[in-house]
């Protein structure tokens, strides 16, 4: 941006807080609506999770607490805190690995044109639930320390193209990384309300297999927000 609007982005971004930054600006028609004049939306959600590799050594190192139904008796949210709670305002931290390959398929589901009523909150100020989702996308990097964080993921993917593949894989970790990075990114032409964070919701039960890939063509089907909850 130059002149006029250049000194405006300049002063907005010297401001002490910036929760937003500006990155450009420019003029347009006073009948312009940020909202309804949009043409597209896109959310990135980032999600922190053990790798599959330290929670099997974790339930590994506590086979001696063993519950009466047989299962290990032990809890990762000691860890989550100690290690990695000043990531908790930028991240959903979760205390269980996520099968990464089976969020990927059920997230296929979704793409295209679809009632999104089993995902929409009550409330809601839309006549239809029904939206076109293009774009679907969750990548995956593990860690094997907190500090490695320390570079924005953001910034890592407009260089490594890596981070853009979309097909279907099971992550490879080595046995030294603890953590693993998911991000998923969300494009449709609008919104229903809190539709993205009731898909990644779903998407989170399906990868640590609380539902199964195949519910997710159910849950569009019913078109019931009580079945995706």
């Amino acid at each position: 941006a130059d002149g006029y609007e250049g000194d405006t982005v300049n002063y907005r971004n010297r401001r002490r807080l910036r929760e937003v930054v500006i990155t450009d600006i420019e003029e347009v028609s006073h009948i312009f609506d940020a909202r309804r004049s949009a043409k597209g939306r896109t959310y990135k959600y980032h999600l922190l999770c053990p790798t599959l590799a330290y929670q099997n050594r974790i339930r590994k190192n506590n086979k001696s607490r063993i519950n009466e139904d047989g299962k290990v008796a032990y809890s990762m949210d000691g860890l989550l805190t100690n290690k990695w709670m000043f990531n908790a305002q930028r991240y959903w931290v979760l205390p269980f690995a996520l099968d990464i390959a089976k969020m990927q398929i059920a997230a296929k589901t979704l793409l295209g044109t679809h009632d999104f009523s089993s995902f929409r909150n009550a409330g809601c100020q839309s006549i239809s639930p029904i939206r076109s989702l293009v774009q679907l996308d969750i990548t995956y990097k593990a860690f094997n320390s907190v500090h490695q964080l320390t570079t924005p993921y953001w910034v890592k993917e407009k260089t490594n193209s890596e981070y853009f593949s979309s097909e279907v894989y099971h992550p490879q970790e080595e046995e030294d990384e603890e953590m693993g990075l998911v991000t998923i990114t969300i494009s449709a032409n609008s919104f229903v309300l809190r539709m993205v964070r009731n898909i990644v919701a779903v998407l989170v039960k399906v990868g640590s297999n609380r539902m199964q890939v195949e519910d997710m063509q159910s849950l569009l089907d019913v078109k019931s927000r009580g079945a995706a909850k």
